[in-house]
């Protein structure tokens, strides 16, 4: 077989996934290969890129974090779970089709699910919110009276000591991770001193019997050089660590087991090593406990552990932070039925204009395109066809105890050509097709008569073509 046969075969195995970017309704916003790697940084920043240059500075996103707000933020996680039965029919697929089944079962999947069950994914966060702000303020109450507290606004004073805690936990105090390292320098200085002693204490009894002739081999000598000449490298570097630290830490007489000095760092020498230990654990732990909060299991086996005592202060009480989580998650229910409002008010102006603007692009075309217009009707049908479930939830919506929004049709600022307030222009056929045709050199300006003749009849051709497919569909 030969080597670029080989080379191409073997391609195929070079893409291990996808990473994709979704918008909080679930619609797919991009999707990117995974080449040679799994999840990585770099997708991540390069769809960043690609979502400012399409859509401005003014956007915002999450990646890879627990559970903020009322999001879930598990849009991700959803499709890729409704996508798994693609990993059967792509796995041994070539570039170009395994692309075009992903891009093809992600558009069919915005057009006839995600856009099918977008008023019903307002709805439920509508409802959610609005039971969040029926029950959170009784709740709220009565942990502020078990807590003593009369103003709401002690929480956001409790949040920033909170960080401030958490942020100051990020590095140790300098000196006593000096004071620390400068005990463990003195065990090792320890160590190596009473090697060196060892060594220079042992000596080799040799008499005349026992002694090996100059011809014999002296590789056990040597051996025994070299370890002695080791020692005393190891006892000289301990040496001159232990004198750096006491140079920096500004102390005149080195510590000894019975100095207080030594006794407290030998305390928290293991204390740091045990809390090293559990940052590790920690680690694994979060994650775990995010999904928890999901299943309402928080809390299950674990409690925050701290290098300071911190239980004398009120906001690491379980019943303050209750009260924090249930404070701000008013504050981001208020902020929801705001932007819920939004997005229901602009939801009936798209349907409004979109409907309109086809059955002007199709009334555009009536005379002088029937077949087009046709077209155009039945593109109207399919994507018109969940209009009546929309004004089912919109319906579902007004009725909700506390929705405050509009339901009645705005002006649309997109009026461009093809959004859905714009103004449909009528286009000839072969100006299409004509505009999409490329030169092979437009600059030249000795062109060929004949290439012109030939280029008018396959235009027309194409046009005729294109005539005999939308006639046979109108007919079926």
């Amino acid at each position: 077989m030969k080597d670029n046969a080989t080379q191409k075969m073997w391609n195929v195995f070079n893409e291990s996934g996808v990473f994709i970017a979704v918008c909080q309704h679930g619609f797919c916003l991009l999707i990117a290969d995974m080449v040679h790697s799994g999840k990585q940084s770099k997708y991540a920043l390069a769809v960043t890129s690609k979502l400012l240059d399409a859509f401005g500075l003014d956007l915002g996103g999450s990646y890879d974090i627990g559970c903020l707000g009322l999001k879930d933020l598990e849009g991700c996680e959803q499709a890729f779970s409704k996508s798994n039965a693609l990993a059967s029919s792509t796995r041994y697929a070539s570039i170009f089709h395994r692309r075009q089944a992903i891009a093809s079962y992600f558009e069919h999947s915005d057009e006839m699910e995600v856009y099918a069950n977008l008023m019903k994914f307002l709805l439920n966060n509508y409802k959610q919110a609005l039971d969040i702000l029926s029950n959170g303020h009784t709740t709220l109450d009565q942990l502020m009276c078990e807590l003593g507290v009369s103003d709401p606004a002690i929480f956001k004073l409790w949040l920033d000591e909170e960080h401030v805690y958490l942020k100051s936990l990020l590095c140790e105090l300098p000196e006593e991770t000096l004071q620390m390292e400068y005990w463990q320098q003195l065990v090792n200085l320890a160590t190596s001193r009473q090697d060196l002693k060892v060594i220079l204490s042992t000596w080799t009894v040799v008499t005349a019997q026992s002694a090996a002739p100059i011809w014999s081999d002296s590789s056990a000598t040597r051996r025994r050089e070299t370890m002695c000449h080791h020692t005393q490298e190891n006892y000289e570097k301990d040496l001159k660590v232990v004198q750096e630290l006491e140079g920096c830490l500004g102390i005149t007489h080195r510590w000894v087991p019975e100095d207080k000095e030594w006794q407290a760092a030998a305390h928290l020498v293991p204390n740091q090593k045990y809390q090293h230990a559990l940052d590790n654990i920690e680690q694994l732990v979060v994650s775990c406990i995010f999904e928890l909060s999901k299943m309402n299991q928080s809390g299950t086996g674990y409690k925050l552990h701290t290098w300071q005592d911190v239980s004398t202060r009120l906001w690491a009480l379980p019943t303050a932070q209750l009260a924090i989580n249930t404070y701000f998650k008013l504050c981001w229910a208020k902020e929801e039925v705001v932007h819920l409002n939004v997005e229901i008010h602009r939801i009936v102006t798209y349907l409004i204009d979109k409907d309109h603007y086809v059955q002007a692009c199709e009334a555009l075309y009536q005379d002088a395109h029937p077949v087009l217009a046709y077209q155009i009707s039945r593109y109207c049908t399919i994507h018109s066809q969940f209009t009546p479930l929309h004004l089912h939830y919109l319906k579902k919506i007004s009725h909700l105890p506390g929705f405050n929004g509009m339901l009645s049709p705005g002006i649309s600022t997109s009026c461009g050509l093809g959004d859905s307030a714009g103004v449909p222009q009528h286009m000839h056929i072969e100006a299409i097709l004509s505009s999409s045709l490329v030169c092979a050199d437009s600059g030249e300006e000795d062109i060929d008569e004949d290439a012109d003749e030939d280029h008018g009849a396959t235009l027309e051709e194409q046009c005729e073509a294109l005539q005999n497919i939308l006639s046979v569909t109108m007919d079926a």
